[in-house]
């Protein structure tokens, strides 16, 4: 018995569905694009840190799941994200550091007039 099956003798051709080159190519490019970026981010906060590449990109995934809050400020035109900061010292110095260099961007969320402010709450 043969183990392999040629496709087209299962299904029509119409009824066979191929996975896009584009599709394929986007998703690699949102990779690389998100990969650059925590790199970014993680040569901001590499100071903080010994083992610096290892400890700033374990640092930067306890960032990404910090709670905090979103809060916009029409009049202000500003949109305050606060996160709620972590347990050593170290870490929340990074964090500070962090957002006072991403504030310095001045960067406006897409699709509005709002400033991005990135702040870091002492947690305890």
């Amino acid at each position: 018995m043969e183990e392999r099956v040629p496709l087209k003798t299962v299904l029509d051709a119409d009824k066979i569905v191929r996975h896009e080159t584009e599709r394929k190519t986007i998703t690699q490019l949102i990779k690389v694009v998100a990969y650059r970026s925590e790199s970014c981010l993680a040569s901001i906060v590499e100071p903080f840190f010994a083992r610096h590449d290892d400890e700033a990109r374990a640092f930067l995934k306890a960032v990404f799941r910090l709670p905090g809050d979103i809060i916009p400020d029409p009049e202000r035109q500003e949109l305050r994200v606060r996160l709620y900061g972590l347990a050593n010292n170290r870490s929340q110095q990074a964090l500070i550091a962090l957002c006072e260099c991403l504030n310095t961007q001045q960067a406006i969320y897409p699709g509005t007039a709002l400033r991005l402010i990135f702040e870091a709450i002492q947690s305890h």
